[in-house]
């Protein structure tokens, strides 16, 4: 991906899962050098051109030439100059070199067609040079297979194809069987994240700093709040549950939070138990969702 990206200019993206504890170690590092580049002393060899030539391919041989010498011009082995079109692929052609006319008898200076510069003359202009990729290009046919191979000579450092990447950390796993149980309880942000991505098929930013307490995040149509903490005592307490005084205030911070912008966003709170009827939730704006008994039961 990365080197498809260098060729074209693209900005094509990709996510590398890696479950292993060498992740950091070993497979980001690798991402990392071939971005970057990394020392290294040897050849390096890209595949530019593989076909399979069969009895009526072969028959076309000239096509396959013209290939292989466009190749050689987009590569710097070639000068464009001499190459002509042939079925979208540069072919070789030869440089014809007209006489000059002779100046007739009574041409004015105006009338007369100049002669050549000589090669290297100051009004000479001379192409650019294509920077080369490879020390040479090496052509085989073999077995069949057309191949056409760039070779290049490494002597301190392989250059990187650029780019850039993120690397993320997953915190300890959710086991839903030691959940169930109560065994092992995740912790506030963890839960938080998971039951947020579910509700709202978003990703969990950080909380902003004047957030109440339980305030998980705001996705594009609601808040999120969570009432939990990783304890069996407390979530089977009074103390977990949905109350008036505890809605009215999610309430109360999301009006604030939008004054002057209509009536705001809706809130869905996610606690063990509610204290509250459903016609006090609908004018609060609040949507309940309970966690499951099971999540916080003793086993």
């Amino acid at each position: 991906m990365l080197k498809a990206n260098a060729k074209d200019g693209g900005r094509r993206k990709f996510i590398l899962v890696e479950g292993e504890d060498y992740a950091d170690k070993l497979t980001a590092e690798r991402v990392r050098r071939a971005i970057q580049g990394y020392a290294w002393v040897g050849t390096q060899r890209e595949t530019l051109l593989e076909e399979k030539i069969n009895f009526t391919q072969f028959k076309k041989a000239d096509q396959w030439l013209a290939k292989i010498e466009a190749l050689k011009v987009k590569e710097g082995f070639a000068q464009e100059s001499t190459q002509m079109e042939l079925g979208g692929w540069a072919a070789p052609r030869s440089t014809e070199v007209k006489e000059e006319p002779a100046q007739l008898a009574g041409d004015t200076q105006q009338n007369a067609v100049p002669p050549s510069l000589p090669a290297g003359s100051p009004n000479t202009t001379q192409p650019a040079a294509k920077k080369k990729r490879f020390n040479k290009l090496n052509v085989e046919l073999k077995d069949g297979i057309l191949k056409v191979e760039g070779e290049k000579r490494i002597s301190e450092m392989v250059e990187g194809l650029g780019g850039e990447f993120t690397y993320c950390t997953l915190g300890q796993p959710l086991d839903i069987e030691k959940l169930l149980s109560g065994e092992s309880l995740p912790a506030f942000d963890a839960l938080g994240a998971w039951l947020f991505h579910t509700a709202t098929g978003g990703t969990l930013l950080p909380a902003p700093k004047d957030a109440p307490d339980w305030y998980l995040g705001e996705a594009k149509d609601a808040h999120v709040w969570l009432v939990y903490q990783p304890d069996l005592m407390f979530l089977k307490s009074p103390e977990a549950a949905l109350t008036l005084s505890r809605a009215k205030g999610f309430a109360d911070w999301g009006r604030a939070r939008h004054a002057g912008q209509g009536d705001g966003k809706r809130h869905l709170v996610f606690a063990p138990a509610k204290y509250m009827s459903n016609k006090q939730l609908l004018e609060l704006g609040v949507d309940y969702c309970p966690l499951p008994f099971a999540l916080y039961r003793e086993g």
